[in-house]
């Protein structure tokens, strides 16, 4: 399995061409970065409104379904330029737009149709590789814990009406206190 950083190392100079390989490799990092963004957000949510704490087995589960949506999903696009692919070939000219597609053009669509089926390929074997969850899940928990860690900290600070005798520096001490406070329940809670 490629690492992240050799996957980074061998993105392509905007303006290049990319093989088909390098195409592939730069959707899954796009892809596993948005899983992450979604798992993450999904339990900020389930912590917040929920007053739930997901486990490492949620979130390693959370990965492999949302790699599996984006597997889903790169099917259906090379499936739509399976049948684009069969009607460009017919047709003669330059496109008008971005959707109209020519014989001129079947080239590069066979090749994203098959960068398409290399990255689903690619996310279905992540969404069954159990040391790449542990470590999404792992990753997910600590961006979840600092996400609501900050989102109290932010509700703590809109909530707090400050008492006009109090001096800055009294109304940050108090703050301060209840942000640790309201900290250390929530590390309370997702050890539970």
């Amino acid at each position: 399995m490629k690492s992240m950083r050799d996957i980074i190392n061998r993105l392509r100079l905007i303006g290049d061409e990319s093989s088909e390989q390098e195409a592939t490799d730069e959707v899954v990092l796009l892809s596993t970065v948005a899983v992450r963004l979604a798992v993450t957000n999904k339990a900020v949510i389930l912590m917040l409104r929920e007053k739930d704490t997901p486990t490492t087995q949620w979130y390693k589960s959370a990965v492999s379904d949302e790699l599996r949506v984006l597997r889903d999903e790169k099917l259906a696009d090379a499936e739509w330029l399976r049948t684009e692919i069969k009607i460009a070939s017919g047709r003669a000219g330059r496109g008008r737009d971005g959707q109209d597609f020519r014989a001129v053009d079947v080239k590069h669509l066979k090749l994203r149709r098959s960068v398409l089926l290399a990255v689903a390929e690619r996310l279905i074997e992540l969404s069954e590789d159990d040391e790449y969850l542990t470590s999404e899940a792992e990753g997910c928990l600590e961006r979840t814990r600092e996400e609501v860690q900050t989102a109290i900290q932010e509700i703590a600070t809109r909530s707090v009406h400050p008492d006009p005798y109090l001096t800055p520096e009294e109304r940050d001490k108090r703050v301060e206190i209840l942000r640790r406070d309201l900290a250390d329940e929530v590390l309370r809670l997702a050890r539970d």
